[in-house]
């Protein structure tokens, strides 16, 4: 049978032995359970709490493999909402979940505790300074994003493949950048400023002049506590160049630990921690990019090379070329792609 032949028997069921294995627990066949439930409604608003078992389980899975039944999902219409739903979790020692298109493969949108919906209600993008700079709703799809960017010439630095389901919100909390970021044209190097919401609550847009005080204010010992650890990171020379050298590549593992070289306040150091952080940090409200040309002509080719290294050795001509993504396909792919339409059968002789 060829390769990418589909079988759709494979999905039938083949008979049903009883309950299916990741079903609900019956002590959770009534859905959220009080006082979370009750004081969340009190909060929020019963339209912005979905507690029936039936909508729990439709968040319990994104495209992850993986599946997690949250206590309750919050359906978040603003940034006061937000912040009221951190400030109660926060005092009652509860965790809390974003949660926007669900594209990610390694389940960063699922939780257990408390889920929150930021996708209904945060789309939007306001195009500023003829197209170099946007301002973007986390819900917005970059798909989106671009094509409102493309009349003036322009779009976004992060390219991921999923850029047609893929929110900027999750974009930005993920540093996902695609084949043709790179180190230059990711979130982090490309994102002008952003509001966010700590943990606490509190609220903080990167482009306020008075931020710095106002998060001194309402949070000194987090303040304290990043200039500390900018000052022992700084006083480290080695440890400086190795934070250097990490991003000298494209690199999306940890937290940016060059925000604290690159930012010289505490908002400064948020701003960039922000870029990556998966939602650990706070919640990521609405973001300003500074653009990228678009390219009207682009071209593309096919080259052949007898080995690995050797394709591998190339890799910086093409950069030095301009080249905007240069993608490594081997042996195994070339040859299993033979039984696509248009793709030369000689592939399939390759070594």
């Amino acid at each position: 049978m060829p390769l990418l032949e589909p079988k759709p028997g494979a999905l039938r069921p083949h008979g049903v032995a009883g309950p299916a294995p990741d079903r609900v627990p019956d002590h959770r066949a009534d859905g959220t359970p009080d006082p979370l439930r009750a004081e969340l409604t009190a909060l929020l608003g019963a339209e912005k709490v979905l507690w029936k078992v039936s909508d729990l389980v439709r968040y319990a899975s994104d495209a992850s493999p993986y599946r997690f039944v949250p206590q309750v999902v919050v359906v978040a219409e603003d940034v006061d909402d937000v912040s009221a739903v951190l400030s109660y979790a926060h005092g009652r020692g509860r965790e809390v979940v974003f949660r926007a298109a669900g594209t990610s493969l390694n389940g960063q949108a699922l939780g257990e505790d408390v889920l929150v919906d930021v996708r209904r209600h945060w789309t939007g993008i306001e195009v500023l300074e003829e197209g170099r700079r946007a301002r973007i709703r986390p819900g917005t799809t970059v798909a989106r994003a671009n094509a409102a960017l493309a009349r003036y010439g322009r779009l976004l630095g992060p390219d991921p493949a999923s850029a047609i389901a893929c929110t900027v919100g999750g974009v930005v909390a993920n540093n996902a950048s695609g084949m043709t970021a790179g180190t230059t044209r990711n979130s982090y190097r490309t994102l002008a400023s952003l509001t966010f919401v700590l943990p606490g609550g509190t609220v903080v847009d990167t482009a306020d002049p008075r931020a710095d005080e106002e998060l001194a204010r309402a949070e000194p010992a987090l303040c304290r506590g990043l200039m500390e650890i900018k000052r022992e990171i700084e006083g480290d020379p080695e440890l400086v160049a190795r934070i250097r050298a990490k991003y000298e590549i494209k690199n999306t593992t940890g937290y940016r630990l060059d925000a604290y070289l690159d930012g010289a306040t505490p908002v400064g150091i948020l701003r960039g921690l922000m870029v990556g952080s998966e939602g650990t940090l706070g919640f990521i409200a609405e973001v300003v990019f500074d653009t990228v040309p678009l390219e009207r002509e682009l071209t593309s080719a096919l080259l052949f090379f007898p080995s690995l290294p050797a394709a591998a050795a190339a890799v910086p001509r093409f950069n030095a070329a301009g080249a905007l993504a240069v993608e490594v396909m081997d042996g195994n792919t070339l040859r299993a792609s033979v039984s696509v339409d248009g793709v030369p059968a000689d592939w399939a002789a390759l070594p």
